[in-house]
């Protein structure tokens, strides 16, 4: 079978839906981080609110997670995973954890990997070398669109040289002067822009439109001024995955190896590599009024997520 990286899902929409996957990129290709780099455990981000939704107003976060409590719920949707072996090698995840679906799905694919202690370490933060290898394998298909160049910093025996040539010439990373800072961990705010720059997405979007996008999200103030077209991009092609709060972005903090699953998940739904699957914490912008949305937008979300129809809290 020749070998590809097309993600092909099927789910269903109801509660207590099972969601099957036929998967057919090799497990081998899958990144796993040197031993060296893998810290003893990871640190829990607590949750810091509820949903802003009114319909889920009597659902709360949990600020501190127990992985191993089987009752533990972020997620409204009832949505289980059959695939769960998936999850079940890693002592830190479980079904009930709010990202479980994006990585479960990424984890069967080979895009991304767990770590060597049994861990997946999903609240770990994210290095611009690690977010390259998961690129490298997600979009390696794609064209190149630039030639290679030298990094200072990235000597040729470093475990993910290849990994952050390729991200650098498909164009979703580049680098600061004449380096690329592999270990530096990036923001919520960096692995959007560089999924929409290395997909290549852009929208004929007026300041008022990208304005009506940002005024959804209760801290659009914090959006730096360059990166509000980003986010309205991203928030138009369904890129967009808020936890724990459906209204809050969030973009300066660091990004979990989570936060990364999720945007990396839906980046490939919106590039049409993989179906849409359930999350309370995925934003859809289907049906808004006033925002008009890519065609590859419609249609493409099969089962719930937060329609952002409503006038943010205050």
């Amino acid at each position: 079978m020749k070998p590809t990286n097309r993600l092909k899902l099927m789910t269903r929409a109801t509660t207590g839906a099972i969601l099957t996957s036929t998967l057919a990129v090799p497990v081998a290709n899958a990144y796993q981080a040197p031993p060296e780099n893998l810290p003893d455990a990871p640190s829990l981000n607590p949750g810091d609110g509820k949903f802003s939704f009114s319909e889920l107003e009597a659902i709360p976060t949990l600020p501190y997670p127990d992985f191993n409590d089987p009752a533990l719920e972020f997620s409204n949707s009832g949505t289980e995973i059959a695939s769960s072996y998936q999850l079940a090698q890693f002592q830190d995840l479980n079904t009930t954890y709010w990202a479980a679906n994006f990585i479960s799905q990424l984890l069967e694919s080979g895009i991304i990997k767990g770590f060597p202690n049994g861990r997946f370490l999903p609240e770990n933060n994210v290095t611009r070398a690690q977010f390259a290898a998961t690129i490298a394998k997600a979009f390696n298909d794609s064209e190149p669109t630039r030639d290679a160049i030298s990094f200072s910093d990235v000597p040729r025996t470093h475990w993910g040289h290849e990994a952050m040539q390729t991200a650098y010439q498909m164009g979703f990373l580049s680098p600061r002067g004449t380096r690329f800072y592999p270990d530096s961990p990036m923001s919520r705010l960096d692995i959007l822009t560089a999924l929409t720059q290395g997909l290549g997405y852009s929208y004929d979007s007026t300041p008022d439109l990208i304005g009506k996008i940002l005024s959804l999200f209760n801290d659009a103030n914090f959006v730096p001024a360059e990166a509000r077209s980003v986010i309205a991009i991203a928030a138009m092609r369904g890129m967009l995955v808020n936890y724990p709060n459906v209204r809050s972005l969030n973009v300066t903090q660091t990004a979990t190896r989570a936060d990364m699953a999720a945007y990396l998940y839906q980046a490939l739904v919106s590039s049409g590599k993989a179906e849409a699957i359930a999350s309370p914490y995925a934003i859809s912008l289907e049906g808004v009024e006033g925002i008009p949305l890519p065609a590859i937008n419609r249609s493409t979300t099969t089962t719930p997520t937060r329609n952002v129809n409503t006038p943010p809290d205050n």
